[in-house]
């Protein structure tokens, strides 16, 4: 199993911008870029957020309509987004924080 050092190396020969990004370092990036392949595949964001299960499918019942997220999707591609929004809202003064602030205030 590769070291956090090597891991950041494969990252790195990847050009990827990832780990520019707050709270993603070289294990989460290497994570999004397995599990995602190339991102050319996806036509919109929404096919990608479809793939990965983190878009809203409607639910109708009788006379009520609500979204909630797909159970379908990659979980292993969305267990990292999801560690990636938990670092971000740890992190004052970070824009993760402030949309999370601003969803709580709401």
């Amino acid at each position: 199993m590769p070291n956090a050092e090597q891991v950041r190396g494969y990252v790195e020969k990847s050009e990827s911008t990832l780990m520019s990004t707050p709270g993603i370092g070289p294990v989460v990036a290497a994570r999004l870029i397995a599990r995602t392949g190339s991102i050319d595949r996806f036509p919109t964001a929404a096919a990608y957020a479809n793939y990965r299960g983190t878009a809203p499918i409607q639910i109708a019942s009788a006379d009520k309509t609500r979204h909630r997220l797909s159970r379908k999707g990659d979980r292993q591609l969305n267990s990292a987004l999801h560690t990636i929004a938990v670092i971000q809202i740890r992190m004052p003064d970070n824009p993760g924080r402030a949309y999370y602030d601003r969803k709580i205030a709401d």
